[in-house]
């Protein structure tokens, strides 16, 4: 019978034990060997196989569990654990047994079981662990609060969300009816929505959740039907609404804020999104608009503006979106007029520093753009009477310095005739008087020059100490005369040359010395210059004029550079002058960006002093700067020619329409040797020019019938190539613009009137001997072409000369094309490099007749003066042809 009950054990494929406990002896069957992976005798049959194949860390709770069984605690002998198969490695088995025998004093003598393989199953288990805890992490990180139910209503699963917001720990809340979670007042209903969505009546549902303290807040669920660990649950996600309702009450308080805000402001303002839609408006926005709010909200610019102001608005839209502020003033049509609005826009972005739309404000600025266009004409009109006032005074000034001329003029020539003491001594207080009426028109002049027009300063080469020398030269005589000495330093280590504009320096000097000068009767006048600063290529100059004069009381300083101030009554009363000196000294340091300093005690004297910045000149840059002939020492002309000598075969056209000036000019030209017809405007001297060559014209640039501008322009049209006749502007006039309207109509240099006798002698001086240069070039000493290819650079006198004729025979060559070129009348890079090019080596060749032609052509070319740019290129191919024949003659030596 037993052998057939362990052969329907056999059948069941689960392993069969049968353990002897008093032999300890114990059955194994062929399925539970099999399930090992051994058969036959591969395994011995006793307990000590069993007990050895149990993994080491389960025989512990194995034999706690056999134990148990055997001593009569419980029923069955059950337990989950793993053996070790015949490969080494374990697996999951159900060992079950029971007691089926026992002796008469009641222990156990034998037991019997079963095992099953559960390796499978453990497997599925793994996998269902794995997966369960995925789902936990998912479940966990959701933002949701989620919640597992099963069909019994048991609460089985709380994400970590959902046990923080409810204030329960997970033990507390398994295996809980779900009906907690619900308020007491409504526990039913909160299942009876659950029900209504698994039927799928509603997708989803707002209900309260109750909190373990009592709390109630209210969220938004949806549920979903899955397996969990093998049985199925109702999972429910729950957003919390708190926030978002919280959230939505904030935007709404932020709305009514920023609609009070907007409302408040006097300009007008709005919210637009991405898109362009606007999302708020001010109140200021409706009226200027025409609009309501609802009529604007959501939409775009295009579909309430005119389309040329709807693109404006939109394209502004884009730069900002690209993180710009921009801003604009533009024109609206409102009504049956318009309005000005000034436009400000800014991005809108967000917490994560991104664009999300645009705020903008604009204010009406019609008002303030009427006032600017009064303002506008306000300024015209100004500018219109002070350009009225600046002829004014132009036309004044040629009336006053006409007269003035011939006064002058006479009374030098009558100091130089035969006088008696007496008569000496009124002829010279009359021409005193009249130089100091001269100086007086000059300074009103100038100040109404500083006054209408913006300084601009004229940078050129100059050295310091000269000028330093030459303004304290002109006092001497007043200081002498005074008893006063009069005083200049300069620190040694100045620079030999600076750059700068050496006129408006000596003007501020002037004013300053002069003034030192006037009020101080003991004493002396100092002027110093010292260095406070720079580097190598720049110095800081601090120039000081000392006196110690009367001195000024303090609250008077500052009136010192108010125009027609001179401090006190007393003052004005005891010194001459129009109390311009310092304003205009102000207007200039201002241009050279310096200022005044003063200081100064009653009765000890004062101090006067600014500070200027200069570049410093370098002898690189000199060498493109050497002087031409006309700018040589005196002395050559001396061995040129006899000065008298030469005068006397110059013959002199003027041409003046005042009678006086006419007889005073002749009369001071002749008597100096020189041969002077007159004529009394232009039409009169082209006759006379028809007969005559003369070498030097005198011309007055005011003047009936033809003024003295057309005339030289009629002159120059009718030059021949290779002619150049000589003319000197004489005017009147005194204003900035006078020198360059001269030199473009064609003249040569300018003069203004009165005439200083002086000034003009050395002008016609300077050009006679340029002149002689050219038409008597045996009589002079020429500058020698050759000089630095045989000197400096090492040629032999012949090899030199050949150079130089390769090197003219090339230019007059490339000259010719850029006539041509000219003639086209284009503006030209390569001619302007040409030009340059060609007075730079003329220049380091010693040509100076072509470097003085170049410089004259380059101004031209530059200004497209195409007529004189043609001139001068024919002048300089006519110099370098008679440049041609005199070395080829070998008559340069």
């Amino acid at each position: 019978m037993e052998e057939g009950y362990r052969r329907d054990i056999e059948a069941l494929n689960d392993g069969f034990w049968d353990w002897n406990l008093l032999t300890n002896e114990v059955y194994f069957s062929e399925s539970w060997k099999n399930m090992l992976g051994f058969s036959g005798e591969e395994i011995s049959s006793t307990f000590k196989e069993w007990e050895e194949r149990i993994h080491p860390k389960e025989l512990t709770r194995v034999w706690e569990k056999l134990r148990q069984h055997l001593e009569g605690k419980t029923s069955f002998f059950r337990i989950e654990h793993q053996l070790k198969c015949k490969d080494g490695s374990y697996k999951w088995v159900l060992t079950r047994g029971k007691v089926i025998a026992y002796s008469t004093n009641g222990r156990p003598q034998r037991i019997i079981g079963i095992l099953v393989d559960r390796s499978q199953q453990k497997e599925m288990e793994k996998r269902i662990s794995v997966q369960q805890k995925n789902l936990d992490k998912i479940l966990n990180a959701t933002k949701e609060l989620v919640l597992a139910v099963d069909q019994d209503g048991k609460i089985v699963f709380a994400n970590q969300r959902f046990l923080k917001r409810m204030g329960y720990a997970l033990e507390a809340l398994i295996k809980q009816n779900v009906k907690i979670i619900h308020p007491p007042e409504n526990k039913d209903e909160g299942m009876v929505l659950i029900r209504e969505m698994l039927r799928g009546t509603i997708e989803a549902c707002e209900m309260k959740l109750h909190t373990r303290k009592g709390e109630t807040f209210p969220v938004k669920v949806k549920i979903t039907m899955i397996e969990w660990n093998g049985s199925p649950v109702i999972l429910g996600f729950f957003r919390d609404l708190t926030e978002m309702r919280n959230l939505k009450e904030e935007i709404s308080q932020r709305k009514l804020l920023q609609k009070a805000v907007f409302n408040s402001m006097p300009c007008i303002g709005w919210i637009k999104d991405l898109e362009g839609r606007y999302m708020a408006i001010s109140q200021t926005f409706e009226e200027i608009s025409g609009y309501r709010e609802e009529e604007i909200i959501g939409k775009k610019d295009m579909d309430f503006w005119q389309e040329n102001l709807g693109v404006s608005h939109i394209d502004s839209d884009g730069e900002v979106h690209q993180g710009r502020q921009v801003s604009f003033e533009r024109k609206i049509e409102k009504g049956q007029g318009s309005i000005w609005l000034e436009i400000f826009k800014t991005p809108l972005i967000n917490d994560m520093g991104n664009v999300v739309g645009s705020t903008g404000i604009a204010r009406d600025i019609t008002e303030k753009k009427e006032l600017q266009k009064q303002l506008k004409a306000a300024k015209e009109e100004a500018a219109a009477a002070n350009l009225a006032k600046s002829q004014f005074l132009a036309n004044v000034s040629h009336e006053i310095r006409t007269p003035l001329n011939s006064i002058i003029g006479f009374l030098e020539l009558l100091c130089d005739s035969h006088l008696n003491a007496e008569q000496y001594e009124y002829v010279n207080e009359v021409k005193s008087a009249s130089k100091s009426l001269l100086a007086l028109m000059n300074t009103i002049l100038d100040f109404s020059k500083i006054e209408a027009e913006k300084i601009i300063l004229d940078y050129k080469k100059f050295c310091l100490i000269d000028l330093v020398e030459e303004t304290m030269a002109s006092f001497i005589s007043d200081a002498q005369k005074k008893g006063i000495d009069i005083v200049s330093y300069v620190e040694w280590d100045m620079p030999q040359s600076l750059m700068g504009d050496s006129f408006r320096l000596k003007q501020v000097l002037n004013h300053l010395v002069e003034n030192a000068v006037k009020f101080t009767d003991e004493g002396a006048v100092y002027l110093c210059v010292k260095r406070i600063g720079g580097e190598r290529d720049r110095v800081k100059l601090k120039f000081e004029v000392m006196d110690t004069g009367k001195g000024i009381h303090e609250e008077d300083i500052n009136k010192l550079i108010e125009p027609f101030t001179k401090g006190d009554i007393s003052t004005s009363i005891k010194y001459e002058g129009t109390g311009l000196g310092l304003a205009i000294t102000t207007k200039i340091l201002e241009a050279m960006r310096s200022s005044v300093s003063v200081i100064s005690e009653v009765g000890k004297g004062s101090n006067f002093s600014f500070v200027v910045d200069f570049d410093v000149f370098r002898e690189q840059e000199e060498l493109h700067e050497l002087p031409v002939q006309k700018d040589m020492p005196i002395e050559r002309i001396d061995k040129a020619e006899p000065e008298e000598d030469a005068k006397k075969h110059v013959k002199v056209l003027l041409v003046e329409d005042s009678i006086t000036n006419r007889r005073m000019m002749q009369k001071t030209l002749e008597k100096n040797g020189m041969r002077c017809d007159c004529a009394e405007n232009g039409q009169e001297a082209l006759e006379k020019m028809k007969k005559i060559k003369y070498d030097i014209i005198l011309m007055d640039c005011q003047m009936p019938i033809m003024d003295g501008y057309t005339a030289t322009k009629e002159i120059r049209k009718k030059e021949k190539p290779g002619e150049h006749s000589l003319i000197i502007a004489l005017t009147a006039n005194a204003l900035r613009g006078d020198r360059e309207k001269c030199l473009k109509a064609g003249m040569d240099d300018y003069i203004s009137k009165p005439i200083d006798i002086n000034q003009l002698f050395n002008k016609i001086n300077g050009y006679l001997k340029m002149e002689k240069t050219i038409l008597e070039v045996q009589k002079q000493e020429y500058t020698d072409p050759l000089y630095r290819l045989t000197e400096e650079i090492g040629f032999e006198r012949e090899e030199a000369r050949e150079f130089l004729l390769d090197y003219i025979e090339e230019t007059i060559n490339a000259t010719l094309s850029e006539i041509e070129a000219v003639q086209r009348e284009q503006k030209d890079p390569s001619i302007e490099k040409y030009i340059h090019g060609l007075k730079g080596t003329s220049l380091n060749f010693g040509l100076t007749e072509v470097y003085e032609k170049s410089k004259k052509l380059e101004e031209f070319y530059h200004d497209a003066d195409i007529e004189n740019s043609l001139f001068f290129l024919h002048q300089i191919e006519n110099e370098l042809l008679v440049l041609k024949e005199r070395f080829k003659e070998n008559r340069i030596s």
